[in-house]
C-alpha cells in the first residue's frame, strides 16, 4: 500500500482529514495515467476510491469537512440519537451568560480546535445580542483529544482565563484565532499572547495553565458529557433536551426563535 492509500485509511479511521489531505489526492490524480491499471483498482477498494474523489472534489470547491458546519463526531450521529441519557444532562462546571431565571437555556458541549464549534460561534453570539434577556448560554467543555491535540490546552486556556474573571474574553479569542493555535505543535505561547491581549496577569496566567485544579475542572466536563453520551461537538441542548444540529448555522437560529414564539 502505498503512501497515499495508507493517508486515505487513515482519513477514514479519523473521520477529519489531515492538513493538504485533498490537495494531495488531487495531485495525485493528476499525476495517474489513463486508464488506471486494474492492479490500482485491486489494491483500493471502490468505496476508498470514491471517498477520496469525494474528498478531493470538497477541497477544490473550499468546502474542506473539517470547516463545514456538521459535527466533529467520536461515534456516529445515530448513536447520539439513541442515547437515552440525553435529556439528563448536569449543568454543573459551566460558565454561563445571561439572566439566572432566563426563559431558555440553551447549553453547548464544545471543542475549542473543532471547526464546526468556530462556526457555530458567531451565530451563538449573534443569538444572545439579539435575545439577551431570554435566554441563558452555558458553555461546557469537550475537547476531542484524540482528534483534536490542542484542545485540551485551549479549554485549560480559557479556564485560566476564567481565574482572573475574563473566561468569555479567552473563549472568543480562541474561536477567533482558531486557524493559528489549531496548527501549533505547542500553542501556549500563543494564548499567553491572547491572555495578554485581554489585560491578564501573565504570571498567574502562565501558573493557572500548569494548575491541576483547573485541568480538573475541564476532566470533570468531559466526564459529564461521557455520562451523557455525547458523540460529537458540538452539541446543544435546549432546556435539557437535545437540539438537533442544522445542516447550517445559520438554520440554529430560526430553531431558538422558534422556541421563544412557543
Amino acid at each position: 500500500m502505498n503512501p497515499l492509500e495508507n493517508e486515505i485509511h487513515e482519513v477514514l479511521k479519523r473521520r477529519e482529514p489531515p492538513s493538504g489531505f485533498a490537495e494531495r489526492v488531487i495531485s495525485k490524480a493528476g499525476q495517474m495515467p489513463a486508464p488506471v491499471p486494474r492492479s490500482t483498482i485491486s489494491r483500493l477498494s471502490v468505496p476508498v476510491i470514491v471517498i477520496a474523489i469525494a474528498v478531493a472534489l470538497v477541497g477544490v470547491t473550499g468546502l474542506l469537512m473539517t470547516k463545514c458546519a456538521s459535527a466533529c463526531f467520536l461515534g456516529s450521529s445515530e448513536d447520539l440519537a439513541r442515547s437515552p441519557a440525553l435529556n439528563a444532562v448536569s449543568t454543573g462546571g459551566s460558565y454561563s451568560l445571561g439572566p439566572e431565571k432566563a426563559e431558555i437555556v440553551l447549553e453547548e458541549y464544545g471543542d475549542y480546535q473543532c471547526p464546526s464549534c468556530g462556526a457555530y460561534y458567531p451565530i451563538i453570539d449573534e443569538i444572545l445580542h439579539r435575545f439577551p434577556n431570554q435566554i441563558r448560554f452555558e458553555y461546557h467543555h469537550f475537547p476531542l483529544t484524540g482528534i483534536h491535540k490542542n484542545a485540551l490546552g485551549a479549554a485549560i486556556a480559557a479556564e485560566a482565563a476564567g481565574e482572573q474573571k475574563h473566561f468569555w474574553e479567552m473563549h472568543e479569542l480562541l474561536y477567533q484565532q482558531q486557524g493559528d493555535w489549531a496548527k501549533v505543535s505547542n500553542p501556549e505561547t500563543l494564548f499567553v499572547d491572547y491572555a495578554q491581549r485581554i489585560g491578564l496577569d501573565l504570571n498567574q496566567f502562565k501558573q493557572s495553565l500548569q494548575s491541576p485544579e483547573i485541568k480538573q475542572r475541564v476532566l470533570d466536563d468531559i466526564t459529564r458529557g461521557q455520562d451523557a453520551r455525547i458523540a460529537g461537538t458540538p452539541t446543544f441542548f435546549l432546556n435539557g433536551r437535545l437540539l438537533p444540529l442544522p445542516s447550517k448555522p445559520g438554520e440554529f437560529m430560526s430553531l431558538i426563535e422558534n422556541q421563544l414564539s412557543h
